[in-house]
């Protein structure tokens, strides 16, 4: 319920700003572009041990379409420029995961939900820019290729 109040205010702040793309199907290429990241979790304690840094990596789902960027060590503002293109028709559930790459467990950084792609605020130039739990700032690109499905060889 929560997150259902919480779309509805940021369709309503961004429609008001005139800043929303209207999301049409096909191919598109994303781009996890970069995040900026809170220096300490919820608890107050540091990412790693020795007062270390996050090492963080992203996970996006687009309905059954999961994207894996590599991981960044040692770094609260990571940069990843980590493309890959898919089909996509707007009605996807979307969402994110922002984890720290630990050597037993990763942690999770900050996460979020949209109950479909097209409800997820793209400003200007195709950009998706959130904040969430101790992500300061993730931005995504999307940009749009194609009408057409591609083929697989």
């Amino acid at each position: 319920r929560f997150q259902q109040v919480y779309e509805l205010e940021i369709m309503i702040l961004l429609s008001s700003k005139k800043l929303l793309h209207r999301f049409s199907p096909g191919i598109y290429r994303i781009t996890i572009l970069s995040a900026k990241i809170e220096e300490r979790k919820k608890d107050g304690k540091h990412w790693d041990v020795f007062l270390g840094r996050p090492d963080p990596f992203v996970q996006l789902f687009f309905g059954h379409h999961r994207l894996l960027s590599p991981v960044k060590k040692n770094t609260y503002t990571p940069v990843w420029n980590f493309s890959r293109e898919i089909y996509l028709n707007g009605s996807e559930r979307f969402s994110f995961r922002v984890l720290d790459k630990d050597l037993a467990q990763s942690d999770t950084i900050g996460s979020c939900f949209f109950r479909q792609l097209s409800h997820a605020p793209l400003i200007q130039g195709q950009i998706f820019r959130w904040r969430c739990e101790q992500i300061k700032e993730i931005s995504i690109r999307f940009t749009k290729l194609s009408r057409k499905i591609a083929r697989t060889h």
